[in-house]
């Protein structure tokens, strides 16, 4: 027996790939929050399965659910003082 192609590299032990980890808890919690103020329908909204999310899906999800929020003064009531103070800068 050769064992001279079992050599060990320590590097390779080092590279960890979250690609195929499960979505963590806080990932899974922001998603929740941003659904409850996506402009989605209740249609998309039942459509999306966060049981078997990967990390990188969980990431590509919330970026596309921060995309399509409800504008806060245009579609929600639920603004306060130093939000429209914000937003009164943005614009100025």
């Amino acid at each position: 027996m050769n064992f001279a192609d079992l050599e060990y590299n320590s590097f390779e032990d080092l590279e960890y790939k979250q690609e195929n980890e499960p979505a963590n808890f806080q990932q899974l919690f922001y998603i929740e929050n941003l659904l409850r103020s996506s402009t989605f329908d209740d249609e998309q909204k039942d459509g999306i399965n966060t049981d078997n999310l990967t990390q990188i899906e969980a990431w590509e999800l919330i970026a596309k659910l921060k995309a399509n929020q409800l504008d806060i003064f245009r579609d929600t009531n639920r603004f306060g003082q130093k939000d429209l103070v914000k937003h009164l800068n943005k614009i100025l």
